[in-house]
């Protein structure tokens, strides 16, 4: 990759035109602060930013539909992450040493969120999960044991907590899953 362990590069500006951020292509740019991700791009590839030390924040817009494989593992002082609506899956590692992020709020579009996807991201407090039937990496890794999970009674964020006896706040309402004669409601 042309900007892997680019040094001097602190700010990149993408083109809207852009359809994915191809594999480990800003990774290691450890004086990378500022990145804007236009609406438009879909994927964001294998350890894209990975170890990106100076991003503090980062918004993944609408039209990204696959976050990869450590895509943002190890960027240590991204605090604010702000996933949109349209993001479907978050892959394994994805924010994984993530040491400074505060909380995170999984829109309801997510259905995969890959194990150990928030390993050893130990400043995050809270995680909402809003979609109640989001598989969720079956690890206790995959979310921080410190991490409150926020998400609906009777859904797999419940599940998941249970599981590993960690804190759950089901402060979105009961999911009653759908049969074949009653849609599922949240």
């Amino acid at each position: 990759s042309p900007f892997i362990g680019c040094n001097e590069l602190e700010t990149v500006v993408l083109s809207s035109s852009l359809k994915e951020i191809k594999s480990t292509v800003f990774g290691d740019c450890i004086n990378l602060k500022n990145i804007s991700i236009p609406e438009g791009i879909e994927y964001i590839g294998y350890a894209a930013f990975t170890r990106c030390e100076k991003l503090t924040e980062i918004k993944i817009p609408s039209s990204v539909k696959t976050i990869e494989q450590s895509a943002f593992s190890g960027c240590s002082n991204l605090k604010k992450l702000t996933l949109c609506e349209g993001v479907e899956n978050i892959r394994a590692f994805a924010f994984a040493h993530c040491t400074s992020l505060e909380s995170v709020v999984v829109p309801e579009s997510v259905n995969e969120i890959g194990p150990h996807a928030f390993v050893n991201s130990t400043s995050m407090e809270t995680i909402t999960i809003s979609n109640p039937e989001c598989n969720i990496g079956n690890f206790a890794q995959t979310i921080p044991v410190e991490t409150v999970i926020i998400g609906y009674s009777n859904s797999t964020a419940q599940k998941y907590a249970d599981k590993y006896k960690r804190a759950f706040t089901p402060s979105l309402g009961e999911y009653i899953p759908s049969t074949p004669d009653q849609p599922a409601t949240p």
